[in-house]
């Protein structure tokens, strides 16, 4: 059976066709989820942020502008709603006390971008480290180096210029790579 056009099934949601809509979310929800998922590191919530993500794609979708490429505008949605359950999570944890520990459940979820690592202790502990970045860079790194999108999809996504992108990827990696050599993953040079 022959996928239709994504700006066909766009064009027959804006007018109400619940089928072509649910065509939609069947062929982009798990990447929505596991974008979601890394940034949340909780399965639930991640299924809660693609349900809400969904749900303003509907709603809004008469809105979408199609010069942008449908997926950037997905994951800039997946973002903002991840952002603002990691800023209330975090608001929660510091009421009660605790420090969130970010990246203890990230390793069950889309393997696929930690194919080019031979190490899974390695794995592990870039994203447990990644995890502990400020949010900017978090967000820089986890677009672009674990979901592999371009400089320009990450900008567009986060609403940043370009150069920022570039900034907080460069910020993140040199992070990582100081906790990496602290933990006697890396050599230093």
């Amino acid at each position: 059976m022959e996928q239709r056009p994504l700006d066909d099934l766009i064009e027959c949601s804006k007018r109400g066709e619940n089928d072509a809509f649910r065509h939609i979310v069947e062929r982009h929800r798990g990447y929505a989820f596991a974008l979601a998922f890394r940034l949340v590191c909780d399965e639930d919530t991640a299924k809660d942020v693609v349900q809400e993500s969904f749900i303003r794609v509907w709603k809004h979708l008469k809105e979408y502008d199609p010069t942008v490429k449908f997926t950037t505008w997905l994951y800039r949605i997946v973002v903002n709603l991840s952002y603002d359950q990691m800023k209330m999570d975090m608001r929660r944890k510091n009421v009660i006390g605790n420090e969130l520990e970010w990246g203890q459940s990230i390793g069950s979820v889309n393997a696929v971008s930690e194919t080019n690592l031979s190490n899974k202790d390695l794995a592990d502990q870039i994203r447990s480290v990644a995890g502990r970045l400020p949010l900017k860079q978090r967000l820089v790194f986890l677009l672009r180096d674990l979901n592999d999108l371009s400089v320009r999809e990450t900008a567009e996504v986060l609403s940043m210029s370009t150069n920022s992108v570039k900034a907080n990827l460069s910020y993140a990696r040199q992070s990582i790579r100081k906790q990496l050599e602290h933990l006697g993953h890396v050599r230093e040079e």
